[in-house]
């Protein structure tokens, strides 16, 4: 199935739109290939202005820290909080970004 998509998506790229490209970056995180999803959710929102964009960067960032990249997750999310400062999701899951990563530097540490 996800060869097909992929077929599908690949051949008319240009014809995608932003919701098309998000669905897949959806797919690509259900089968935790992390990398490809973050590439289609960054097209995705190349294609949309910077107000239309809704969720497409708290998809982005659950993208990577599902890929445990903590650090770039934490980053994106400090930049969307420079623009809503109040954003009580943003805050939530930088907060539990964080909590995650002191976790996994201490199981590193504990090895």
């Amino acid at each position: 199935i996800l060869s097909k998509l992929r077929d599908c998506f690949s051949a008319s790229s240009e014809a995608c739109t932003a919701d098309m490209m998000v669905n897949l970056g959806h797919v690509y995180c259900a089968y935790q290939q992390w990398d490809i999803a973050l590439k289609c959710y960054e097209r995705a929102k190349k294609k949309l202005s910077p107000h239309q964009a809704g969720d497409i960067p708290l998809y982005i960032v659950r993208a990577l820290f599902a890929k445990k990249d903590f650090a770039t997750a934490k980053l994106r999310l400090q930049q969307l909080l420079r623009f809503n400062p109040t954003q009580e999701l943003y805050l939530f899951n930088l907060a539990l970004i964080e909590e995650e990563h002191a976790c996994d530097i201490l199981r590193k540490d504990a090895r």
